[in-house]
């Protein structure tokens, strides 16, 4: 009996000991230890509050020393053990407030060095340092403030606000270089990158090829100051010499050279002869560009001699008058209507007919109204009948 007993109490005990241990093992099992999330990115704390069944509560705030994403504290100190389904709040920064009032560096007084250090001090990511060139402005020191938004300046200005400094590289040292027998399209494109004045000259030349220089006023490697202009002489080629037109006919004029693209004219003159020339438009001997090779010959017709019109329509009046003056001849006129026995509408006389007249004329022309009866044309008529 005592034996049985003595084993009865052993396996009470046990059995207790047994379920305090799955008790403990069960309560440890639920417990987790806080580690530090200070100083470490926020997606180390949510990640670890996943694994751990433990929620991770996150609020953000401005600070002006911690980096973004950084956690700046946590509610429950590292090392504390606490329960899962517990919950932490950690404090996340935002990185500097975008709209925190920066005090912008005087700009007569700051340096290129002094800039970038404000830059990176207060994590200006939309402030843009530029160099420019410039005679007045020395090296390193600040030429302007380019704000993006015309209410900003520098009293105002947050640190969301774009803003481009222009820093001085200094006086710009340019030596000038060799361009005869380069095009002259090299030769501007150099002056135009570099800021250089310049002029073109065109010349003539048997040497040269078109469009290439002949010749550079500023010498190969002389330095260049802002206010140098480089005069440039470019060869338009041979060119075409102009003839002598004053010998030959209108029909002749093309054979002295195929070079030359001809206009011909033909006008009344009271001086030159029926067939001779007045005159070239581009004076002979003239050397002109293969592409301005345009020349127009103006040939006399003669006096001017007005024709019979007598019999005409109206209708061609108009027409009549502008062909004569086409040709170099000022000619007017006044229309009168007259009692004929001519067909209504038809010119039966003019001031001037079938004889040579000046350059200068108004003429009176006489057109038939048809009220007046020809008795011949009736006698005709009834000897018919």
């Amino acid at each position: 009996m005592k034996k049985k007993k003595k084993q009865k109490i052993i396996t009470i005990i046990v059995s207790i000991v047994i379920v305090i241990t799955i008790s403990l093992l069960v309560i440890f099992s639920q417990i987790v230890e806080v580690p530090n999330f200070v100083n470490g990115l926020n997606t180390i704390a949510t990640k670890w509050g996943k694994n751990n069944d433990v929620e991770i509560i996150e609020e953000e705030q401005y600070d002006t020393k911690i980096t973004e994403r950084i956690v700046i504290s946590q509610s429950i100190k590292d090392g504390t053990k606490i329960f899962k389904k517990s919950s932490i709040k950690i404090i996340v920064s935002k990185g500097k407030d975008p709209n925190e009032k920066i005090l912008v560096p005087e700009k007569d007084s700051a340096t290129a060095s002094d800039i970038k250090a404000w830059k990176e001090e207060n994590d200006l990511s939309n402030v843009t340092i530029k160099e420019e060139h410039s005679s007045e402005i020395e090296t390193g020191k600040i030429i302007k403030y380019e704000f993006e938004n015309i209410a900003t300046n520098e009293t105002n200005f947050t640190r969301s606000d774009k803003l481009t400094i222009i820093v001085s590289k200094g006086a710009k040292v340019l030596n000038m270089e060799d361009f005869t027998s380069k095009t002259q399209t090299e030769a501007e494109k150099w002056c135009q990158e570099n800021n250089v004045n310049y002029e073109v000259k065109e010349k003539f030349s048997d040497t040269i090829e078109n469009g290439k220089l002949i010749s550079q006023s500023v010498e190969n490697g002389q330095e260049l100051t802002d206010d140098t202009t480089i005069v440039f002489e470019v060869s338009i080629g041979a060119g075409i010499k102009i003839p002598n037109y004053s010998k030959v006919s209108s029909d002749e004029a093309q054979e002295l050279s195929d070079k030359v693209k001809l206009k011909i004219k033909n006008v009344y003159n009271m001086n030159v002869s029926y067939g001779k020339l007045i005159s070239q438009s581009v004076k002979a001997g003239t050397t002109k560009k293969e592409t301005d090779n345009e020349v127009t010959l103006t040939y006399s017709l003669g006096k001017p001699y007005f024709s019979n019109m007598n019999g005409i329509s109206e209708s061609e009046i108009a027409k009549t008058f502008y062909e004569y003056n086409q040709k170099g001849v000022n000619f007017t006129y006044t229309i009168k209507y007259v009692d004929s026995s001519e067909e209504k509408g038809k010119i039966v006389w003019t001031s001037k007919c079938n004889e040579f007249v000046t350059l200068k004329e108004e003429i009176e022309i006489h057109v038939s109204n048809g009220s007046k009866n020809d008795d011949t044309k009736v006698n005709k008529i009834f000897q018919a009948f």
